[in-house]
């Protein structure tokens, strides 16, 4: 019996000697944002580990002119009869966006921040904004993705649409 616990201890002793080394945290130098971003970020921390680099480099869409500009419609909501939004585009990478929850008697929400393309400038992110808040931009009109950035499908899928006004 003594022999059994000697060598199920020696083997524990040689188990812990081969585990690897805890890992050295790297350590990053960062740049600091402009007063812009951190603004943003201080208000968001849900966007806190977007760096300023993917900010100022996101891809645009090519014809800057299609997608700048004023969108409107009106989105499902669970307790009300919808939500009237008003998203606003601008080609300086920032966005300015209205909420208006219909029968709720409150005043519109109003946000603004800076947003961002992803690499193929199909899908725009509103940072600062909690999720769902990313849009695909095709034919003149964004539509709002759900909580994974997916296009919502099935007969509410036309809803999620806001269309550019003239």
């Amino acid at each position: 019996m003594n022999t059994f616990r000697l060598l199920l201890l020696s083997m524990s002793v040689a188990l812990m000697g081969c585990q690897d080394e805890k890992p050295q945290e790297a350590s990053v130098d960062e740049a600091p944002l402009e007063i812009e971003a951190d603004s943003i970020l201080q208000e968001a921390p849900l966007v806190a580990a977007i760096d300023k680099a993917e900010l100022v480099s996101n891809e645009q869409p090519s014809n800057q002119e299609a997608w700048s500009g004023t969108f409107t419609g009106t989105l499902p909501c669970a307790d009300c009869p919808g939500i009237d939004t008003t998203l606003v585009l601008s080609d300086d990478n920032t966005y300015t966006l209205e909420q208006h929850y219909q029968e709720k008697g409150e005043a519109p929400i109003r946000t603004e921040g800076l947003l961002s393309w992803n690499d193929t400038g199909d899908t725009v992110t509103l940072l600062g904004e909690h999720a769902p808040n990313q849009y695909h931009f095709s034919d003149m009109m964004l539509t709002k993705l759900d909580m994974n950035g997916e296009k919502i499908t099935g007969d509410l899928a036309e809803l999620y649409q806001l269309s550019k006004q003239e």
